[in-house]
């Protein structure tokens, strides 16, 4: 599915995974699914495939929700949170989409991490 702004120069496009997605900071394991989704934008740049991962698939426990929002203008508003597990903690590790633009209702409830923070392994299913 490929969703675009108005001027048709911003757009993303969602794909249904069929690989078993494990998300880690060093060896905690903070997310294991296989049903995740897809995201490419193309704004300005190229972006890289983000993967949004049900929320019911994360180790929520880990997590702290944060004063961090911003917003997109193709997806809504973004809610941030960090880890925070014994003594490790980072900030703004991963963000989710509570209540995207009706466009991007399918990142509804999933949270995406930044790539830089976490490490990612992923299996076919």
């Amino acid at each position: 599915m490929t969703t675009k702004t108005e001027n048709n120069r911003h757009f993303f496009q969602l794909k249904n995974e069929v690989k078993r997605i494990r998300v880690y900071k060093d060896e905690i394991l903070l997310a294991d699914t296989v049903n995740a989704i897809l995201l490419k934008e193309v704004g300005n740049q190229v972006m890289d495939g983000v993967y949004y991962i049900p929320l019911e698939d994360l180790k929520m426990e880990y997590f702290k929700a944060t004063d961090l929002h911003t917003v997109c203008p193709i997806k809504g508003k973004a809610s941030y949170y960090s880890l925070e597990k014994d003594a490790d903690k980072v900030e703004n590790i991963a963000w989710t989409y509570l209540n995207p633009l009706p466009r991007a209702r399918k990142i509804k409830e999933k949270i995406a991490f930044y790539a830089d923070k976490v490490s990612f392994r992923i299996d076919p299913k």
